[in-house]
């Protein structure tokens, strides 16, 4: 005979909450948070590396045009001192220069422009290098005051959580009273008495606290039926008191870090290019089509570039989560 046939349908006088935290408690959430906020940190982070990584391509394109300047220079002063010996000579010899080759005096001026334009790049790679000091130096000291300020954060929602523990400690541990009143098949040759020991009494209890506190398992220390019939089909209607309490479930720890926003997750960031770089809050974390870290739940500023082109953004993680940024 089956002993869990039908649908047991319950009644219970019992005070029930579904959320994990209470108003109190979500209040006290809501403040640490707003406090601790870092979403204009992560903005900016982004921000300084984007301005950094323009300068550096500045930079790169203006050594690249320096350098062909010097050559361009290099190349002038052999090509003016040949044109003084020829002209030495076609003085010395009464000799007609060629138009078409290049004077002394038009030699002058091509390098004293390009003196000029080495000059202005040169003048132009110490201010940009300047600015570069200045922007990692600001850069660094927005990821020392985000790590700061997510450590605080954590320092208070750890607190925040030790509280709650205790909450739910005293809560569980506390015995209870529950008003049953239900229905149970037992069967057609099933006494009244027997039908009693079949009721599923730790089973229903357990699955009614569980929509209040997070436990594992009930321990029935007393229960005591108010009334209890049984019709000719098998049916049986009972109203019953139980006491009882309650054990943690295994994972209570993970539940109450959910709910507070204190536990780490899985970002992958995918990219169409190999030669893509990533940044998580400011850091360096790999290069590649696929990347993948695990960050602090709350927000976080994902930062990747190839090239010249970039994607930035400032993301809530809440869950194990995927990014995507093509070039």
């Amino acid at each position: 005979m089956n002993r869990w046939l039908g649908m047991l349908l319950l009644l219970v006088t019992f005070h029930t909450q579904s959320a994990l935290l209470t108003v109190e408690e979500e209040r006290s959430k809501a403040a640490i948070y707003e406090k601790y906020d870092t979403a204009s940190i992560l903005i900016e982070i982004n921000e300084i590396q984007n301005r950094r990584r323009n300068l550096q391509l500045e930079k790169k394109e203006k050594t690249k045009r320096l350098a062909e300047y010097k050559e361009q220079y290099k190349q002038k002063i052999q090509v003016l001192e040949a044109a003084l010996l020829r002209s030495k000579r076609a003085e010395i010899t009464n000799e007609v220069l060629s138009p078409s080759e290049s004077s002394p005096q038009v030699l002058f001026q091509d390098l004293e422009d390009l003196a000029t334009n080495i000059s202005r790049l040169e003048l132009n790679g110490t201010s940009t290098h300047e600015q570069l000091t200045h922007l990692t130096a600001k850069l660094d000291g927005l990821k020392r005051s985000f790590k700061r300020t997510r450590s605080q954060k954590d320092s208070q929602l750890l607190a925040l959580r030790e509280l709650i523990l205790e909450r739910y400690t005293k809560e569980v541990s506390t015995v209870k009273t529950m008003d049953y009143k239900g229905s149970f098949r037992c069967g057609t040759r099933v006494s009244i008495h027997d039908c009693m020991g079949l009721v599923p009494l730790e089973k229903m209890v357990l699955v009614k606290a569980k929509k209040s506190l997070p436990v594992a398992k009930v321990a029935i220390l007393e229960h005591s039926y108010l009334s209890f019939s049984l019709d000719l089909n098998g049916n049986a209607q009972f109203a019953v008191n139980v006491r009882f309490t309650g054990t943690f479930s295994a994972d209570i720890n993970e539940q109450i870090n959910q709910a507070l926003g204190i536990n780490a997750f899985e970002v992958v960031i995918l990219s169409n290019r190999d030669d893509a770089e990533h940044f998580v809050n400011g850091d360096y974390i790999g290069k590649g089509k696929r990347v993948s870290i695990k960050v602090s739940a709350g927000q976080n500023a994902f930062y990747s570039l190839a090239e010249n082109k970039k994607e930035s953004v400032v993301e809530m993680i809440t869950d194990n989560q995927q990014l995507t940024f093509n070039f």
